[in-house]
């Protein structure tokens, strides 16, 4: 369901040199949705965020991090996209399932205190139209899924974000991080 990877000291720091030098709009919203041809589910959020533009896609598109993305989908990825994700005080994002173009996400701990990513797959039997109606009952968030820590900076899982669905409770504290997309490819990536 989800595969870790320890980024080194000096690469985290990097990522947040770049991440200090960039604008974050703060993103709210109280709506709960479905996209059911997708399988995709959103629910409230509040945070901010702003694309990475530098030294953060040229990780993501490492030998080492395409190599980790790859054996962990079974099949070639494409590199698709590079977010920094700040969660200040209090910020959460509700269950959800990433855009399709995001088949893998790599999620980062860049900065803050130790943390998890709630991962929370449907049941065998659960459509998506029962998923949103727990996600509605607990204002966005569900009860019963997978914790995965992120206890230091440069702590890092991979998992199916279009497949599963994750939040992110309301943080004691800021939390800083990184999510990396990759999408299915046919084609083999160079590098």
């Amino acid at each position: 369901m989800f595969q870790t990877h320890q980024l080194p000291p000096d690469v985290v720091q990097v990522l947040r040199e770049e991440a200090s030098t960039l604008e974050f709009v703060h993103l709210q919203s109280s709506n709960f949705g479905i996209k059911a041809d997708e399988g995709r589910i959103t629910s409230p959020y509040n945070m901010a965020s702003t694309p990475g533009i530098g030294f953060s896609s040229e990780l993501a598109q490492s030998s080492k991090m395409m190599s980790l993305g790859e054996s962990f989908l079974g099949s070639n990825i494409t590199f698709s996209s590079s977010v920094f994700i700040l969660y200040d005080t209090g910020g959460y994002i509700g269950l959800h399932t990433d855009r399709p173009g995001c088949e893998v996400n790599a999620l980062i701990l860049l900065a803050g205190p130790p943390t998890v990513v709630e991962l929370r797959p449907r049941g065998a039997d659960e459509s998506i139209h029962e998923l949103l109606e727990l996600s509605k009952r607990g204002r966005g968030l569900v009860e019963g899924g997978s914790t995965v820590p992120l206890s230091q900076p440069g702590d890092c899982v991979f998992f199916r974000s279009v497949e599963i669905p994750d939040q992110r409770r309301p943080t004691p504290e800021p939390l800083l991080l990184l999510s990396l997309c990759y999408a299915a490819s046919i084609a083999s990536h160079a590098g």
